[in-house]
């Protein structure tokens, strides 16, 4: 899988989870509300998000200058967000739920996914 493959699937992902958000706000914020509430969904997505960052840091561990450098950072930030929803579940509730995010709050989150989905897709499909 090349850099421009990675960006390509990360913003693909990014984008349709930010339309997601504008488009059903409320389901997006129940969603988040109830992964919260039930330990095996929170215990799964520690799980996902940790093998997720691990596989792009193991596959795509690059510091020097330019864009890949951006993979690399998602990758460890992914890896910190699945360690820490497994070592400290209930910090991790305690962060999410003192966000408090309201529906009007879940299309700007839809907006910023979005933009970021949309800039990652124009690097890997553009530029890369």
């Amino acid at each position: 899988m090349t850099d421009a493959n990675i960006f390509q699937v990360l913003g693909l992902v990014y984008l349709f989870i930010g339309l997601g958000m504008l488009v059903s706000p409320r389901f997006y914020k129940e969603a988040l509300i109830k992964m919260m509430d039930n330990e095996a969904i929170l215990f799964i997505t520690g799980i996902l998000v940790f093998i997720l960052g691990y596989l792009l840091v193991a596959y795509h561990h690059v510091w020097a200058g330019g864009w890949p450098v951006v993979i690399t950072v998602i990758g460890w930030v992914a890896v910190l967000k699945g360690l820490m929803i497994l070592f400290v579940p209930e910090g991790s509730v305690r962060i999410y739920r003192s966000l408090r995010i309201a529906e009007r709050q879940m299309g700007f989150y839809g907006l910023v996914a979005s933009i970021l989905g949309i800039i990652l897709a124009y690097i890997g499909y553009f530029i890369l």
